[in-house]
């Protein structure tokens, strides 16, 4: 009979333990997706003349270096999508979660086609274990404030 209770005891261990009483556990949020719509200077969409993901690069500032993002087991490895939104092509861009100690993460995007690459500084808030982009610098411009609360998108004319 000793055992039995013992045994009964045990096994309503894993069902006795709570939280911490803080109230219901929760997920991380992880949002740190930036999207830009590229125009010519006479406002035509440059994504939608066959700019492909190919012709894209990304590269992530750590410990003051590039280092070219690619990451095979995501769903987009090289960090970037295109995507068509209302008759019109988007770049999403996952800037990177590498912050110096003002909490300023770099991410620089290579454009084949153009010779060129552009710089997207981020600010990016972690508290309450989250991740959460809430400002966005294009080549040192500033290009949207999470106090605008709109969605995370700008035009950048090339």
């Amino acid at each position: 009979m000793k055992k039995l209770v013992i045994v009964l005891v045990l096994g309503m261990i894993p069902f006795s333990c709570s939280n911490s009483g803080d109230g219901p556990i929760s997920g991380v949020i992880v949002d740190i997706g930036v999207h830009i719509k590229y125009l010519d200077e006479n406002g035509n969409n440059l994504l939608n003349s066959g700019i492909d993901e190919s012709e894209i690069n990304i590269y992530h500032k750590i410990n003051k270096e590039w280092v070219k993002y690619y990451e095979g087991n995501l769903d987009y490895p090289k960090g970037i999508k295109i995507y068509e939104r209302e008759n019109e092509k988007y770049l999403l861009l996952f800037v990177s979660d590498k912050v110096n100690e003002s909490n300023l993460s770099e991410t620089k995007i290579e454009f084949s086609n153009y010779n060129e690459s552009d710089i997207v500084k981020s600010e990016i808030d972690f508290s309450n274990h989250n991740m959460i982009v809430r400002k966005v610098w294009y080549n040192d411009i500033i290009k949207w404030e999470s106090t605008e609360q709109t969605e995370r998108m700008f035009e950048i004319v090339k």
